[in-house]
């Protein structure tokens, strides 16, 4: 359930649905040569962080770890309520297979 508040957060702060103050919290990766894969587009920049105790806890270092990991067909929602409905289903479905 926290990884779904942090992915949807995650969501507005890119489409420009979160307040200002948290658009500073996460980077977009930018390749150093341009790929073929259209994949770098939706990618965020992982911090390297001291702490190993506190540091995959804090979100800005946790939203990119989860959003990188989430399918480019769930990242290229549309609108948000597609992209709760999305999530909501790749986070939950395992739990009832």
């Amino acid at each position: 359930r926290a990884d779904f508040k942090v992915l949807l957060l995650n969501y507005k702060i890119l489409h420009g649905l979160a307040p200002l103050y948290l658009r500073n919290t996460i980077t977009l990766y930018v390749p150093p040569c341009p790929l073929i894969s259209q994949e770098a587009d939706l990618l965020l920049v992982i911090p390297r962080t001291k702490t190993k105790s506190l540091g995959h806890r804090v979100f800005s270092d946790r939203a990119p770890l989860l959003w990188n990991k989430l399918p480019a067909a769930l990242k290229e929602a549309d609108s948000i309520e597609i992209f709760k409905s999305r999530l909501k289903t790749h986070l939950f479905s395992p739990h009832f297979d």
